[in-house]
């Protein structure tokens, strides 16, 4: 029964092992303790993410990978409660670009669709360039189908500005 004892105590002893392991325990040598060594490689670890998510924050793999890699690696119980709390909050941040960057997508996937919209809807009626082409004279159906192309391609710009407008403005409210 002591022997199960000190079995379970030496598994909590091993539980506290430093995530990174420094050579010939270095902590100690600074007076810090294993779990406080781990906050330290932690933290470093957190301003290192930081500094990438400010270069990668629209790749989404960057952001899932960092986000995995903070929920699974590190082992709760080797960290205190304010690196902990700092990592959950990385977290979030995590989460809050992961999200922001699906609603961009579906922002620019919506664009796409209204451009696309645009330009089938500047194309001419086909009954009416057909009704222009059967007159009998030549200057005019040429000026009604000149006519009818500067109109759409009017037509076009003036809803694809529109569009770009209200695009950007989207992504201004993606970005506050």
């Amino acid at each position: 029964m002591d022997n199960d004892l000190s079995e379970s105590a030496e598994e909590d002893e091993e539980d506290i092992v430093p995530i990174v392991e420094p050579e010939k325990y270095i902590y100690e040598e600074y007076g810090f303790t294993p779990e406080q060594w781990n906050s330290v490689a932690i933290m470093n670890e957190l301003l290192s993410i930081t500094q990438e998510i400010r270069k990668f924050k629209d790749s989404r793999l960057f952001l899932e990978e960092e986000y995995n890699k903070l929920l699974y690696n590190y082992k709760q119980s080797r960290i205190g409660a304010d690196t902990l709390q700092h990592s959950l909050d990385m977290l979030d941040a995590l989460e809050e670009y992961k999200m922001l960057n699906e609603k961009r997508a579906r922002l620019e996937y919506l664009c796409e669709q209204n451009r696309a919209k645009a330009l089938k809807q500047s194309m001419p009626n086909p009954m009416s360039l057909i009704a222009t082409a059967q007159t009998d004279n030549l200057v005019k159906t040429a000026s009604s189908l000149l006519f009818m192309a500067v109109d759409s391609k009017n037509g076009y710009d003036n809803y694809i500005d529109s569009l770009e407008l209200q695009y950007l403005r989207n992504e201004w409210e993606l970005d506050d």
